[in-house]
């Protein structure tokens, strides 16, 4: 199912060889769970978790991201935490608690639910989470996406070329982003929050400018010098990117998601794997 999609989408946005009202029928708009979190917390173990019973449910429909926080310095290698997690925690919330985890930027759960014993709690998180999953999963879609990324001979670089698509006039939103981000998964690292085998890491978000100032405000969408938001509106854009020494290359993924700066929103994303 994903493969087609992915054709459907690449079609349309190649070749206008369908409309976008019969493309809104086809695709659907996907979720983006983000959690930010510490290697210290006692609470990360639950939470990852219950990340894996909720990708497993829901397959291609959700992405997850963790961000590491308050830790850039105590382990530079795997180097869990990183400058891009701290700036995007101080962009989303004033109180620093964690774990707080996001639903699609608009809707979040901070700490952990009331319960008791291993299972209770991982068994509260899930149902907690997966409401709130289920309700954005029922949001039309505003935007497609589309991704391919290029990986160098010696594979130590890259580019990823992202198409993103009106399938409506998009009004009500007045500072869209688009974002790019690279997650890692199953590294090795023995935590003091238990969690030894890390899933969904966030590694680096990746911008136009390609630094660690701005990189976590994504990259702002145009169309000819005006906003990004009318019914057949195609933006496209390529971002490059590198391979740390310290990162598996065939863990990794990207994670494309469409963001209004504004209200926080997110619109909609796709993950593709980076090999």
């Amino acid at each position: 199912m994903k493969k087609l999609l992915s054709l459907l989408i690449l079609i349309v946005l190649s070749f206008s060889l369908m409309s976008c009202d019969e493309l809104i029928s086809k695709i659907s708009h996907n979720v983006l769970v983000e959690t930010f979190t510490a290697v210290w917390l006692n609470k990360d173990y639950y939470v990852q978790e219950v990340f894996i019973k909720l990708e497993n449910e829901f397959k291609d429909r959700v992405s997850f991201m963790k961000c590491y926080v308050e830790s850039t310095d105590d382990h530079p290698t795997p180097r869990l935490s990183c400058t891009e997690a701290e700036q995007r925690m101080d962009w989303y919330m004033e109180d620093k608690s964690i774990p707080t985890t996001f639903f699609d930027g608009v809707t979040y759960v901070k700490g952990l639910p009331t319960s008791t014993g291993d299972d209770n709690v991982i068994d509260a998180i899930y149902n907690t989470y997966e409401e709130m999953i289920l309700d954005r999963l029922s949001k039309q879609p505003d935007i497609a996406l589309h991704a391919i990324s290029e990986l160098s001979e010696d594979k130590k670089s890259g580019t990823v070329n992202i198409k993103a698509l009106a399938l409506k006039d998009i009004d009500n939103y007045n500072d869209l982003r688009l974002y790019a981000a690279i997650i890692e998964d199953d590294i090795q690292y023995k935590a003091i929050s238990g969690t030894n085998n890390h899933k969904f890491v966030f590694r680096d978000y990746l911008s136009l400018e390609n630094n660690d100032k701005t990189d976590y405000l994504g990259t702002t969408i145009k169309i000819k010098n005006r906003n990004f938001g009318l019914k057949n509106d195609l933006f496209e854009i390529s971002l490059n990117y590198k391979i740390n020494e310290f990162y598996n290359l065939n863990n990794l993924s990207i994670v494309v998601f469409v963001q209004d700066n504004a209200t926080k929103e997110v619109l909609n994303n796709i993950e593709l794997p980076l090999t």
